[in-house]
């Protein structure tokens, strides 16, 4: 084995390593931040080539729209597009990373949604149940 190989299977391998290391440190730091919540509606679906198919979903914070995915295994029931879930992202991240939770699927339209979004989820929302 030449010795370009042995540098360039080093060099994988220290990638591989690094990814797997800092992936779940980076989802462990987003989950201690302070949280922020926003609602989102499901727009549609997405197939990446052999991971399974995701739900996509919109969602708004000062202005700005962010789009993200999930795994349709994550709901209990495959999501519907228009249905509406809760949001969360870190407060340091104005919006950016949100991730839906699809154990907090609304039971109605919330009209008055705060740009910045809501520092504690409000009382008055109803979510159907589990």
């Amino acid at each position: 084995m030449s010795k370009k190989n042995v540098k360039r299977e080093k060099l994988y391998l220290i990638v591989i390593v690094l990814f797997l290391i800092g992936y779940p440190t980076w989802k462990y730091f987003l989950k201690t931040q302070k949280k922020d919540y926003t609602v989102g509606e499901i727009t549609g679906y997405f197939t990446p080539v052999r991971l399974g198919t995701s739900a996509v979903f919109l969602y708004s914070v000062n202005g700005i729209e962010y789009e993200g995915t999930l795994s349709l295994k994550s709901f209990e029931l495959k999501p519907e597009v228009g249905m509406m879930y809760i949001v969360e992202y870190a407060e340091r991240n104005d919006g950016k990373y949100g991730e839906i939770r699809p154990d907090l699927r609304l039971r109605e339209k919330v009209n008055e949604i705060p740009k910045s979004g809501w520092d504690e989820l409000p009382a008055n929302l109803k979510f159907y149940s589990n």
